[in-house]
């Protein structure tokens, strides 16, 4: 063993870089926004000898999704699993739960091995990892196929029964309650502990109405949640930072703004609301350690000039802003009236009519004047239609995409999200997807226009610039554009010296692009990025009935064109032992999962030590 590895300090930075090795980074349908509740790596090298064992558990244990693994740590005696239909939880789940039920434990050595797993745990509800610039997003990925031999009611009762401590996680940080933890709110003090710095609360109020006990859940959820919430400064003195990422109810939405006034030093208020007032911007504003913050504006409060005149430096420490806003004048004028901020996480919401390009611009140079240029690394700007079936109306003079609005965001070279979900006219080129390379080495999604169309073709974009973007953005995953697939220019960038292929790349949103031949396609896609995933567009032209498209030649009709063009690559894939899970058409589910068959259809899974 190297002498470094008996420092802790140093091991444990060490194991900071193993926890990023994903468990199937070699699949190619994994990407950046896989979620993952184990590591093989760590759990082998806590087996490892008693130097890496104590230093791996703590990073193994630190985030918790659920309290099923703790529970089974427990004498096996006392722990029994109970198969439940998924249905009971989500009506259209086709999944089976494997719910823990807890016996009440007879001696305090039943109790050891439970107590030194306990005090590891800093985060329950949190994945073992997840990157800070996912926090925006992150609450949204909770599935029933992720939710892993859940605690039941009674395991929950029989543990605040028979637990002789306050709390049953004594070092907890961070708390993230789900629509699955909505039946366990009344056990939840028994994890406010007094070290509890986060809580956030992911989930609809729609959802707790559509679970099949809905009187029960809808009786803890009105009458619980708010008395919990306002109990926040009693129970937990050292919370600094509050998150509901929906709409809730008015009496929870009350019982949280309170928050505001009671907590010293607020770090996080994530609170989406509805009708915000004056005063609560201000005293947001006034906050000196906030760093997370959701905003919501009308059109009365939308102008928020008056705080250059109130407040010297509002929101002086801010970080991460999700804004509502009728239009993007009143983000620039945030920004503006912040003087120098360091923002690295911002969303944008537009829901009155669509953006023109000035105030886009206007918004992206301000950006620029106010923020470092180490700073920016989240930008989502969103237009949400007030309706369903509005009718967006684009003018090219007022809503031109241009590579000279975007130039404006170049100097943030750590970008590594850009997206604009706005309808807008796009002219960019291929130099325009060059520069964005160049200034952007970082990027890890470009969505440009996403579930829109640039409605411009054919298109100043082609391969060239696409091949351009993939080589030189390395960690680049999944991308949204339109281009003229006709000119099959591919080769000017891989024939260039030092060229090399994109192995990152996922998933491309073709949008409206102007179609070619199936077999061009593929051999282009193929030529910078073999790992493709997955390719949707939804064609050039005026969209048609779905029976009359069935109809067209796969070149007309843009689902078949991809479906065909998938089919190449994967078929490519299999040829060339790309995929790590065989793709050949020899490949039989049925005959891979007979323990019995003579046939090995698919290549066997590396066998990892897991601790149970």
């Amino acid at each position: 063993m190297h002498r470094c590895l008996a420092v802790t300090d140093i091991f444990r930075n060490i194991l900071e870089f193993v926890l990023l090795i994903l468990p199937h980074e070699d699949d190619p349908r994994a990407h950046y926004n896989d979620i993952y509740t184990t590591n093989p790596s760590l759990a082998a090298l806590a087996r490892t000898c008693r130097t890496f064992s104590d230093p791996a558990l703590d990073i193994l244990w630190r985030n918790q999704f659920t309290l099923g693994p703790l529970i089974r740590t427990l004498p096996p005696h006392l722990v029994r699993e109970e198969i439940e239909d998924g249905r009971h939880v989500e009506p259209h789940s086709q999944c089976v739960t494997h719910h823990l039920n807890l016996k009440p434990p007879v001696s305090s050595a039943d109790w050891e091995r439970f107590d030194y797993y306990a005090a590891k745990i800093l985060s329950l509800g949190y994945f073992m990892l997840e990157f800070p610039d996912q926090g925006l997003t992150n609450w949204l990925h909770y599935w029933m196929i992720h939710y892993r031999r859940p605690a039941s009611d009674q395991c929950m009762q029989t543990l605040c029964v028979y637990r002789r401590q306050a709390f049953i996680l004594p070092n907890l940080r961070r708390l993230r309650l789900t629509v699955y933890d909505v039946t366990f709110l009344p056990y939840v003090p028994m994890l406010l502990s007094t070290h509890l710095q986060e809580l956030s609360i992911a989930f609809y109020r729609e959802q707790v109405t559509g679970l099949p006990k809905i009187y029960e859940a809808g009786r803890l959820y009105g009458e619980t949640l708010p008395s919990l919430l306002e109990s926040l400064p009693v129970l937990c003195p050292s919370l600094s930072d509050l998150a509901i990422f929906t709409q809730q109810s008015s009496h929870v939405t009350n019982s949280a703004l309170s928050f505001v006034s009671t907590c010293k030093d607020l770090t996080g208020f994530f609170v989406v609301s509805t009708e915000p007032s004056q005063e609560l911007i201000l005293r947001l504003a006034e906050q000196t350690h906030l760093r997370k913050v959701y905003l919501s504006l009308d059109e009365e409060t939308s102008d928020i000039s008056w705080l250059q005149s109130t407040v010297r430096y509002p929101f002086p420490s801010l970080d991460t802003l999700e804004m509502r806003t009728p239009t993007l004048k009143s983000c620039t004028c945030l920004i503006t009236v912040m003087g120098d901020c360091t923002l690295r996480l911002v969303r944008f919401d537009v829901y009155e009519g669509a953006p023109p390009a000035d105030d886009l611009q206007a918004l992206f140079e301000a950006f620029r004047d106010h923020c470092p240029s180490r700073s920016l690394q989240f930008l989502h700007i969103n237009y949400q239609l007030e309706r369903s079936g509005t009718t967006v109306i684009l003018k090219p003079e007022n809503h031109s995409l241009t590579g000279e609005v975007v130039s404006s965001l170049y100097p943030f070279s750590r970008m590594r999200f850009f997206r604009l979900h706005i309808p807008l006219v796009c002219f960019l080129d291929d130099q325009d997807l060059m520069d964005m390379a160049d200034h952007w080495p970082l990027l890890i999604e470009l969505r440009l226009l996403d579930d829109w169309e640039w409605g411009t073709g054919p298109f100043n974009t082609t391969w060239t610039g696409v091949v351009y973007l993939a080589w030189k953005c390395r960690q680049l995953i999944e991308l949204a554009l339109a281009w003229d697939m006709r000119a099959d220019n591919a080769a000017e960038i891989t024939s260039r010296q030092g060229f090399r292929r994109s192995t990152s790349l996922r998933f491309i949103n073709c949008l409206d692009s102007v179609t070619c031949d199936i077999e061009v396609c593929a051999r282009n896609v193929h030529a910078f990025a073999p790992l493709i995933w997955d390719i949707w567009g939804i064609g050039f032209g005026e969209p048609q009935p779905e029976e009359d498209m069935a109809r067209l030649p796969p070149e007309q009709d843009p689902i078949a064109f991809y479906e065909a063009v998938v089919a190449v690559l994967r078929a490519s894939y299999a040829a060339e032992e790309v995929d790590m899970y065989s793709l050949s058409s020899q490949f039989d589910p049925l005959e891979d999962m007979n323990p019995w068959g003579n046939i090995t259809a698919s290549k066997p899974e590396p066998i990892w030590t897991r601790v149970q």
